[in-house]
């Protein structure tokens, strides 16, 4: 049996998680996409094909 202080810990991670993310987060994830832009643009991939990649959660590599 887990001690029942246990699932309060997991329930008010996973509501944090759930929550919109910090600003300094959510900056750092912004700076990343926009370098996987740049680079995929050089590399010449189309913007649309990104920014899909980006919605799916995994960058062009």
């Amino acid at each position: 049996m887990t001690h029942p202080g246990f699932l309060n810990v997991i329930e008010d991670l996973e509501r944090q998680l759930a929550g919109p993310m910090p600003a300094p987060i959510r900056r750092s994830k912004q700076k990343h996409q926009k370098k996987e832009l740049d680079r995929a643009r050089r590399a010449g991939y189309s913007a649309q094909a990104i920014l899909d990649a980006q919605r799916r959660g995994r960058g062009l590599k």
